[in-house]
């Protein structure tokens, strides 16, 4: 009889499973290759993401700080405040300088038990003082400020300062330089008692009537939370200003991702050290990952202690939810693949013909049948 165009393929079940036994788990090695490495490459995009973010934070904040610079500058070269720091000046010349030292030594160990006194009046109530609290008014980004002359004694202030003589602290030294060519200086983040919260301080020098002359220091103090507040990187994650060790400056509260007890982020201390800009996936304590891009900021100073790095993290389990459901979604779908040709396979088998005769004999009786036909 002809040979059927459809054939009827015998499966031998124990080859079949000697080869589902071999082909499963390297499909699903494989599967599980390709899903990890489409992980990587969504880690890998969604950082470089965060990475642009905390670059562009980067360079605001920088843009802040130096504003903030600016600004102290413009009012350092007002004629009133610098005419009443020339008053004050004139006032100590002359004196004898192992006498003024005392009395300067004296008053400053009163001073914060002064309340209604004439030199507080004096300080406090004078119209270098009232100009401060109306620039105060128009630019809100200080919390307060203070003038000091070249003896470093407080002139005037927008609030009563912590101490009233700062000619011994480093920050007036490195900005009068003795008189000649003054210079920014910018404290890092500390607890201002004063104003009762966080905040970096910028100092810069009140310029004199001839070149390089500096004649006293102005200083403004900047609370910390102005350091993230309207950046508006990330609405979702947090933005934190940390320094080289990992030490937290500031954070936004718009998702807290990272934190740490004691203030500092020590998984992120030898990356941040290593690298000025990048990203990382981490895990703090017993936290839940972050995914995290970072970028160091450049700071209008040249003092290599004030180097912060500007940080936007998101939760990784939250971030990788889409990616992970496809994952799982593609994994059991492969698996259900494979269960399905295996099922189709061994129902084919159980169900073939009992007496199936070899392709080979069908072949020769259709040859011998044709030419017994030829023949008659």
């Amino acid at each position: 009889m002809p040979v059927p165009k459809s054939v009827v393929v015998q499966v031998n079940v124990k080859r079949l499973l000697v080869v589902l036994l071999i082909a499963v788990p390297l499909l699903a090695l494989d599967m599980f290759l390709v899903l990890d490495h489409s992980r990587e490459e969504f880690t890998a995009l969604t950082g470089g993401y965060l990475q642009t973010l905390a670059e562009n934070g980067a360079r605001q904040l920088g843009y802040f700080v130096r504003e903030r610079v600016v600004d102290l500058e413009t009012v350092a070269r007002n004629n009133q405040l610098r005419d009443a720091v020339r008053e004050a000046n004139q006032l100590s010349s002359g004196r004898d300088e192992q006498a003024l030292a005392g009395e300067l030594a004296n008053l400053n160990k009163a001073w914060p038990s002064l309340q209604a006194t004439p030199l507080l009046s004096r300080v406090l109530g004078g119209n270098a003082s009232l100009f401060l609290r109306e620039y105060m008014t128009l630019n809100p980004a200080f919390a307060r400020l203070l003038v000091t002359g070249r003896t470093g004694r407080t002139l005037a202030a927008s609030h009563k300062p912590a101490l009233y003589y700062h000619g011994d602290q480093a920050w007036w030294i490195n900005s009068f330089r003795q008189g000649q060519r003054g210079r920014i200086d910018i404290t890092d983040a500390h607890h201002d008692p004063v104003g009762r919260a966080d905040s970096i301080a910028l100092s810069a020098p009140i310029p004199g009537s001839t070149a390089g002359e500096v004649i006293g220091v102005i200083r403004g103090f900047v609370d910390v939370e102005r350091l993230v507040a309207g950046l508006g990187l990330d609405l979702q994650g947090q933005v934190l200003v940390v320094d080289r060790d990992a030490r937290i400056i500031a954070a936004s509260e718009l998702g807290v991702v990272l934190n740490s007890e004691d203030g500092s982020l020590l998984s992120l201390d030898s990356i941040l050290k290593d690298q000025s800009v990048g990203q990382s996936l981490i895990q703090e304590g017993k936290r839940e990952a972050a995914l995290v891009g970072f970028a160091s900021i450049q700071l209008p100073t040249s003092q290599p202690e004030i180097d912060w790095v500007v940080i936007v993290a998101r939760n990784w389990k939250v971030m990788s939810a889409p990616i992970e459901a496809i994952n799982l979604r593609a994994l059991a779908s492969g698996f259900l693949a494979i269960f399905l040709v295996a099922v189709v396979a061994a129902y084919f088998n159980v169900h073939r013909p009992e007496n199936l005769e070899p392709l080979e004999e069908l072949q020769a009786e259709d040859d011998q049948s044709s030419t017994q036909s030829g023949g008659d």
